[in-house]
């Protein structure tokens, strides 16, 4: 089972090797699409092809790689390829994340252009996780509730954040559901 929140990101090859003499077992790599204008888009120019080298250093230093996606408005159509693209890089876990918003943080994007709706960007995901788990890979969804997730609720894993709608008043789900964002409920 993928746990919450306990992987270390790596972003340099170079850390790779660091992490591995202190004793780690998996370390964490950012991928936000399976094509660079996908993943660059989020990350920067040119982290694609540096995200690439970190899963082949952490595979090269004996350690699992683990890959890390936050789901967007413009990357939640490509996540069904980024499922084969991280098994095809020898990726044996996925962790999938529903955005956090910064309160506070001025941005010059509307809420609405950064964070997709779950009606909209749920099915995306569920299809990449099923796709991903036929080809092996564990996967973890976080910060989706359970209600949302169908039969991959149990892959559901709560953030730091959570907010609950009226409805889920009633649900025998909510002690073990992750809830939502509380600004995505806002």
């Amino acid at each position: 089972m993928v746990p919450a929140g306990t992987v270390t990101l790596c972003v340099e090859p170079g850390e790779v090797g660091a992490h591995a003499s202190r004793g780690a077992s998996s370390l964490a790599v950012r991928l936000e699409g399976a094509r660079p204008e996908v993943h660059d888009h989020h990350a920067g120019e040119g982290s694609f092809a540096r995200a690439l080298a970190v899963l082949a250093a952490i595979r090269a230093h004996g350690l699992e790689p683990v890959a890390v996606t936050t789901v967007t408005r413009s990357n939640a159509r490509d996540l069904r390829a980024l499922a084969s693209l991280l098994r095809a890089r020898g990726c044996a876990r996925w962790v999938i994340r529903w955005p956090l918003v910064d309160v506070g943080v001025e941005v010059d994007v509307p809420f609405t252009a950064r964070v997709p709706r779950f009606g909209l960007a749920v099915p995306a995901v569920l299809a990449a996780a099923q796709d991903a788990r036929a080809r092996g890979l564990e996967v973890a969804l976080e910060g989706f509730p359970r209600c949302a997730l169908g039969p991959l609720a149990a892959l559901a894993r709560p953030t730091t954040r959570r907010a609950y709608a009226a409805p889920c008043r009633a649900s025998q789900a909510r002690p073990s559901c992750p809830a939502v964002d509380p600004v995505y409920m806002d």
